[in-house]
């Protein structure tokens, strides 16, 4: 199968997101960069900014950020959203690793960080479920892919009889 996206908006009470899935084939095996590191199976060489230097997996999400994220960010002539585009080039982010989830954040999203972080940006726990089932469909529609084909386990050789 060819390149996918899918771009899904998701609604809970006022909150209003996005959940973007990417799926390649094989075929793109070790031709990708960006945020979303190089498809290779090596998880070393995912930390790449723009420039090629390549950072640890250890880095914290603040130095990923700054060293990794903000080389990709393009310009307003160069993005694919059209206009209006609007960049905040000083907005610093809450970052993941400087969070102190709580134990109800931590019981509630079972210890999932992406809906513990979710919850507590938007104080609304509706909105850290939502994205702790998004990630659960997600891994369900992997399993199901990696099944496919579906592996059958039989016999090498069956044997019919027919009576007559």
């Amino acid at each position: 199968a060819g390149p996918a996206v899918s771009v899904n908006v998701v609604s809970v009470g006022s909150f209003h997101f996005l959940t973007v899935q990417v799926t390649l084939s094989k075929v793109y095996t070790g031709q990708t960069r960006g945020l979303l590191g190089v498809l290779n199976g090596n998880d070393s060489d995912d930390y790449a900014a723009r420039n090629g230097s390549v950072f640890p997996a250890s880095i914290s999400s603040e130095q990923y950020h700054d060293a990794v994220g903000l080389s990709w960010m393009v310009s307003r002539a160069d993005s694919l959203l059209g206009a209006p585009f609007t960049s905040n080039i000083g907005h610093r982010p809450v970052f993941l690793d400087t969070i102190n989830f709580t134990e109800i954040v931590t019981s509630a999203c079972d210890d999932d960080l992406a809906c513990g972080y979710d919850f507590q940006q938007t104080g609304n726990m509706a909105v850290g479920i939502a994205t702790l089932q998004a990630q659960t469909a997600l891994l369900m529609q992997r399993a199901m892919e990696a099944n496919f084909p579906p592996v059958i386990l039989a016999p090498p050789t069956l044997s019919i009889s027919i009576s007559a």
